[in-house]
């Protein structure tokens, strides 16, 4: 079955995974399938939210999180998580994908990142890597 038979009529996939290679396996997926995606991501304290679109012109999670960085063994496992933070995280992730399936404005490729400790948001703009697909 092709990636583009697997998510079939899908509109947008929602990330819920807990570590880097499923995240990477999402990533070659939806972009071979050509369908937009919400990465969300959380350990410990901190929680991480991004979107990307169809075309992946804003760069992509590769270009976020290259691959060779799997070997890290970050997730929630190993590392633990305050359970409100999914709740945050969540909550983003099904904004980001009412506002697509509703036609308003999405930000692409901007990666917010959650300090459950300092209630604190940090935002960064995800831009191609140089050698990716998408640069």
């Amino acid at each position: 079955e092709s990636d583009a038979e697997l998510l079939g009529d899908v509109d947008i996939v929602i990330d819920a995974t807990d570590n880097l290679a499923s995240r990477h396996a999402i990533e070659r997926l939806t972009r071979d399938a050509k369908k937009p995606w919400i990465m969300g991501a959380a350990t410990r304290l901190h929680g991480q939210v991004a979107s990307f679109s169809q075309s992946r012109a804003e760069g992509c999670y590769q270009c976020l999180a290259p691959s060779e960085d799997d070997s890290r063994g970050y997730d929630c496992r190993n590392e633990g998580i305050l359970g409100p933070v999914i709740g945050v995280i969540a909550a983003w992730q099904a904004q980001d994908a009412l506002m697509f399936l509703s036609g308003q404005p999405l930000e692409w490729g901007v990666l917010r990142i959650y300090d459950a400790m300092q209630q604190r948001i940090n935002r960064l703009a995800v831009t191609p890597r140089q050698g990716c697909h998408t640069s």
